[in-house]
């Protein structure tokens, strides 16, 4: 069976069904009222939803905050307050789906550091000033591609110091070695 693509609004629509998101949180459940809602021919299947990185940490994020996510005991009478009350539902479970991508970003930057270190550069290199045409806003604009995982990310890397980078500076160019 051919693989389900999901275009940008799609995309878009799952992360906010899954903000969204109340009562028992499934992946089955998820395909299917992601399928309903915006009214595709196929149902998405979960093996398609995990090909996207950010679609599962909010997924987690969700099931997780679902789970520690005490019940309002006193329902509220005004419905001014009940929509406040699910705003601020929404804008935690977006600040937690966030978080997980900063975090696996910053584990992202960890590992290419260390592996540009183990290539032979060191810090110095790796500091240097970007040139004037790089758009930096560009830069700053772009999604963690699809093929990161996040789980994997979260592996430890040894911590590589300033005299660990001298030491390999030295080894590098010194003739005697």
């Amino acid at each position: 069976m051919p693989k389900i693509v999901i275009s940008e609004d799609v995309h878009k629509s799952v992360l906010k069904i899954i903000s969204k998101w109340k009562g028992k949180l499934t992946w089955k459940l998820l395909c299917e009222r992601v399928t309903r809602e915006n009214g595709l021919d196929k149902e998405v299947s979960r093996h398609t939803l995990l090909a996207y990185g950010d679609i599962e940490i909010a997924y987690n994020e969700r099931k997780k905050a679902l789970k520690d996510e005490p019940a309002h005991l006193l329902l509220p009478e005004d419905k001014q307050l009940e929509n406040a009350y699910e705003q601020i539902d929404e804008l935690k479970a977006d600040k937690k789906v966030l978080q997980g991508e900063v975090k696996a970003m910053r584990e992202q930057v960890v590992r290419w550091m260390y592996n540009l270190y183990q290539m032979g550069l060191n810090m110095d290199e790796m500091n240097k000033a970007l040139p004037p045409s790089v758009d930096l806003e560009e830069l700053r604009g772009m999604k963690l591609p699809p093929n990161v995982d996040a789980e994997k990310l979260n592996q430890p890397l040894p911590k590589i110091t300033r005299a660990d980078d001298n030491k390999r500076k030295r080894s590098r160019y010194d003739p005697k070695k």
